[in-house]
């Protein structure tokens, strides 16, 4: 299993092109659309970069969810079902390991 930092993760937003995810005082990862935003751009990457922060700090709260989800899902489904390798590809991406 990978070893990340753990959670809860949150959003800071330092300014229009750079946002930050943290754990407590550590920063997790920063986005940044300074280089790629212009005038007519810039709106919408700040959107999207809002909606990435956001996903990103939800990540070690997803990984979690599909741990617990998942014994569950083993006792209803067979292992081949699309549903129950959907969260079992997703737990071996998030940690990077071979589904």
């Amino acid at each position: 299993m990978s070893k990340h930092t753990p959670g809860p993760w949150q959003v800071i937003e330092h300014s229009w092109s750079d946002t930050g995810i943290y754990a407590v005082n550590d920063r997790v990862a920063k986005l940044s659309i300074y280089d790629e935003a212009t005038e007519d751009t810039q709106e919408e990457m700040e959107l999207t970069m809002a909606a990435n922060a956001h996903l990103i700090a939800a990540a070690p709260d997803l990984l979690e969810a599909c741990r617990i989800a998942l014994p569950y899902l083993a006792d209803v489904l067979i292992a081949d079902h699309p549903d129950y390798s959907a969260v079992y590809d997703a737990i071996a991406k998030a940690t990077g390991e071979t589904p």
